[in-house]
């Protein structure tokens, strides 16, 4: 009884190892393997939220209650004593609110 082996290989393959391609090995030098791609910073997958509280500037946060109590009738200098604020933020805020409304 005959028993048979095949082998497939690729077109272009041989069992012989390749030269070669690098001139430094070509000329005796040390092989070293090929290294892996460098995975950098840019190719992570990364998720920030860049509306941090402490960020936002103050009159953005309290332009809804100044514009709250400027509809009771309450003067800058009233809301800016209630809210621990100076008038001029005060003021701020109510045009941010605004601009915001619009």
């Amino acid at each position: 009884m005959e028993s048979s082996i095949r082998m497939q290989v690729k077109i272009g393959e041989t069992d012989e190892p390749r030269p070669p391609s690098n001139p430094d090995v070509a000329m005796g030098k040390k092989w070293r393997a090929p290294s892996e791609r460098i995975r950098t910073a840019s190719e992570i997958p990364l998720e920030v939220d860049l509306t941090d509280e402490d960020a936002v500037p103050i009159y953005k946060r309290i332009s809804d209650k100044v514009l709250h109590l400027r509809r009771f009738g309450m003067t800058y200098t009233d809301i800016a004593e209630r809210l621990g604020i100076n008038p001029w933020m005060a003021k701020k805020a109510v045009r941010w609110g605004n601009i915001q409304q619009e």
